[in-house]
């Protein structure tokens, strides 16, 4: 694990030059590239002649020499293909936003009027990156991977086109906006994934207990359970199924 400094001034930078770009002024979510994504892009790789590289069939977001750099603001579930062609002679860095503070803002489908932003109770943890790398289960052990956390406040614009009174369940999605970077650390994976064990667990728990620890359910649990079990961070305690219990390993190897 290894923490970097946050360049304040870099990233009001790229954000500046983002958000009044002609291409961006003409509304929340129109240009094809969500703005969260760009702005990292920009803020991670500097040089302009080193990002949306082509190489080995696929464009990376940035590839300097050996080092390709991927930003993923969504999910890790598209990494797979990618990893399997660089890593077995390519350094790649994996860039995952993690949401500190969000704050929600309403857009009318009418009027395109916004409402006043309102802070959000829901917030990403390091545990995130345990759901997220089930879908790179089977590059976790390579030590050419690293997963770069990247703790951000951000604005999240959504339409007010939904289902309820208000209009808001399942309301569409338009873009999220970084506004300031919290932290940045860096991760080996073949190192570092017991570091994502979430807080206040004891030494036999069940897969409730990962739930409220967490705040996951459905798939996001799953996942994040097949990650611990799969690196080997936790193990079945052996105590029958109803309900399963499992406890924490006294070392972390990733299994084969």
């Amino acid at each position: 694990m290894k923490t970097l400094p946050v360049d304040t001034a870099a990233f009001s930078d790229v954000c500046r030059s983002v958000l009044t770009d002609p291409h961006m002024r003409d509304g929340i979510g129109t240009y094809k590239e969500k703005k969260l994504h760009l702005i990292l892009k920009k803020y991670f790789i500097r040089s302009a002649e080193n990002r949306e590289v082509p190489f080995r069939g696929f464009v990376c977001d940035g590839k300097e020499g050996d080092v390709i750099t991927e930003i993923m603001t969504n999910s890790l579930s598209g990494m797979g293909e990618k990893l399997r062609a660089f890593l077995p002679d390519h350094r790649v860095n994996v860039v995952f936003p993690l949401i500190a503070e969000k704050t929600l803002v309403w857009i009318d489908p009418q009027t395109g009027g916004m409402s006043k932003g309102r802070i959000s109770p829901c917030r990403d943890g390091l545990s995130r990156l345990l759901s997220e790398a089930v879908y790179i289960l089977d590059w976790l052990k390579s030590p050419n991977l690293t997963l770069t956390a990247v703790s951000i406040k951000a604005e999240e614009y959504r339409i007010r086109n939904g289902r309820g009174k208000e209009k808001k369940i399942g309301a569409e999605k338009l873009d999220r906006i970084p506004t300031e970077i919290i932290s940045v650390t860096e991760y080996s994976p073949c190192e570092d994934m017991a570091l994502f064990l979430p807080d206040g667990l004891p030494e036999r728990f069940t897969r409730n207990y990962v739930a409220k620890a967490t705040g996951f359910s459905g798939r996001r649990l799953s996942g994040a359970i097949k990650t611990l079990e799969k690196t080997g961070i936790i193990s079945d305690a052996g105590l029958g199924n109803r309900p399963r219990y499992f406890e924490k390993s006294d070392g972390v190897k990733m299994q084969k």
